[in-house]
C-alpha cells in the first residue's frame, strides 16, 4: 500500500482536536500481540518519515490527551508497515475494546443495548475533544442499531477502525450473534455525518 502521499500527510496535519493517549496504547498492544514487539520500532520509523516523530513508550499516562492527527497517523503507519487491509483495520478496532481498560470498565455495568445507547455520548466525550457520537436508532426487535458520529471529518481509514470499535463495544454487551457492521454514511463522501449500522441474528 506504500506510504502516504504528501497531500494526505498535509490533510492529517490539518486535523483538529485531541484524544486520550490510551488509544495509542491500544495500537501498541495490537502491534505487540498480533505482529510482535519487533514491529513497534518499524512503525515508529514510519511515523518519523511521515513527519510525526513519536515513541509509544513516551506515553506517561493513558489519561493524558494527544493530538488526534497523531493518533490517526499511528493508524496509517501501522497499515503501511504491516500491509493491512481495511478489514484488518476494522478487526484492529474490534480488538481494541479488549485492550482498553477504560472501555471494559465503562461497559461493565451496561447489561443491555438500551443502557449502552445512553452511555455512548458520554463515553465518546471522555475520549475525544471533538465530534459527538450517539445512537440514532435502536431496533432490538428488528435486530439492528444505528450509530451516528457528527462534526468529525477524518480519513476513511479511521472510519474502518471506528466501525470495528463500535462492533467490539456491542460484542462486550453480549447481545446477539453473528454481529456485522457497515458504514452507511461518511463525511469522506460528503455526507453530513458518519453513520454506522450494526446488525445481528
Amino acid at each position: 500500500m506504500g506510504s502516504l502521499q504528501l497531500s494526505n500527510i498535509e490533510q492529517l496535519s490539518n486535523i483538529k482536536g485531541k484524544v486520550k493517549a490510551v488509544t495509542l496504547l491500544t495500537d501498541q498492544a495490537y502491534i505487540s500481540e498480533v505482529h510482535g514487539d519487533e514491529k513497534i520500532s518499524l512503525v515508529e520509523d514510519e511515523l518519523q518519515q511521515m513527519g510525526f516523530p513519536f515513541h509509544y513508550s513516551a506515553i506517561n499516562s493513558p489519561f493524558s490527551f494527544v493530538p488526534l492527527k497523531l493518533r490517526i497517523a499511528s493508524l496509517y503507519a501501522i497499515r503501511n508497515v504491516l500491509q493491512l487491509t481495511d478489514d484488518q483495520i476494522q478487526e484492529m478496532g474490534r480488538l481494541a475494546t479488549r485492550n482498553s481498560a477504560f472501555t471494559k470498565l465503562g461497559l461493565r455495568f451496561l447489561i443491555d443495548l438500551k443502557k449502552m445507547a445512553k452511555g455512548i455520548p458520554r463515553h465518546w466525550q471522555r475520549h475525544y475533544t471533538t465530534g459527538s457520537m450517539d445512537v440514532g436508532e435502536l431496533h432490538e426487535d428488528e435486530k439492528y442499531l444505528v450509530v451516528r458520529l457528527k462534526d468529525f471529518p477524518v480519513p476513511k481509514l479511521y472510519c474502518c477502525y471506528l466501525a470495528g470499535y463500535i462492533l467490539g463495544d456491542v460484542e462486550l454487551i453480549g447481545n446477539g450473534q453473528n454481529l456485522r457492521i457497515s458504514e452507511t454514511k461518511c463525511m469522506s463522501y460528503n455526507d453530513d455525518y458518519h453513520e454506522f449500522k450494526v446488525m445481528w441474528d
